[in-house]
C-alpha cells in the first residue's frame, strides 16, 4: 500500500514526488472528516497511524503539522528544514482541507481560493518546493475533495450535534 511508505519516501525524495503520494494518503484520510455528527479530530488516529505506518511519523504529524516554515508556528516555532519533511506536506493538505470543507459555522472557498491563499503564503507559512509540488497536483486535490464533500444531510446532522453539544454544556 502506497499510503504506509509515504513518510518513509518522503524522507528520501524530492517534496514534489512526496506529494504525489500525499494526494492518496489525502484521498484515504479525507473520508474520515466525513462522518455522522462532529467527533474530535483525533478519534480517527489509529486509521491515520495505520495509513502512514506507526507512531514515530504520527507524532511528527502532530507535533509538527502547525509549524511555519519561516519560524512563526507552533509549538516549537521550528523553520524550514527544521521541521520534518512530512509536516511540511501535511501542513498544506491540513490548510486546504480547511480552507474547501464547509463547517457549521461558516462555508469553505472555492478550490481556486485555496490555491491562491497557499500560494500567498509559499515561503511563509509553506515550503516553496511542496506548493509548488502542490501546483502541480492541485486538480487532484480538487478531485478528493468533491468526491468526499459532505452532503447537506452531513452538516444537518453536524448542525443538530452542535446544538446538542451547546445544550448539555449550558446545563453544566
Amino acid at each position: 500500500m502506497a499510503q504506509a511508505h509515504v513518510v518513509l519516501e518522503m524522507q528520501r525524495s524530492d517534496p514534489r514526488i512526496a506529494l504525489r503520494q500525499l494526494l492518496d494518503l489525502y484521498a484515504c484520510v479525507r473520508p474520515c472528516k466525513s462522518y455522522e455528527g462532529v467527533r474530535s479530530k483525533y478519534d480517527d488516529i489509529d486509521i491515520v497511524i495505520e495509513l502512514i505506518g506507526g507512531y514515530g511519523i504520527a507524532k511528527e504529524l502532530v507535533l509538527s503539522h502547525q509549524e511555519k516554515w519561516d519560524g512563526s508556528g507552533y509549538p516549537q516555532r521550528l523553520s524550514g528544514t527544521q521541521i520534518p519533511a512530512s509536516a511540511r506536506i501535511m501542513a498544506l493538505a491540513d490548510v486546504y482541507d480547511a480552507l474547501i470543507t464547509n463547517k457549521v459555522y461558516k462555508d469553505g472557498v472555492s478550490h481556486t481560493k485555496a490555491v491562491e491563499v497557499i500560494l500567498s503564503e509559499r515561503g511563509a507559512h509553506f515550503d516553496p518546493d511542496v506548493v509548488d509540488a502542490f501546483l502541480v497536483v492541485e486538480t487532484e486535490f480538487q478531485t478528493i475533495a468533491q468526491r468526499f464533500a459532505d452532503t447537506d444531510a452531513d452538516m444537518q446532522r453536524k448542525m443538530e450535534y452542535m446544538a446538542n453539544a451547546i445544550a448539555e454544556n449550558a446545563e453544566l
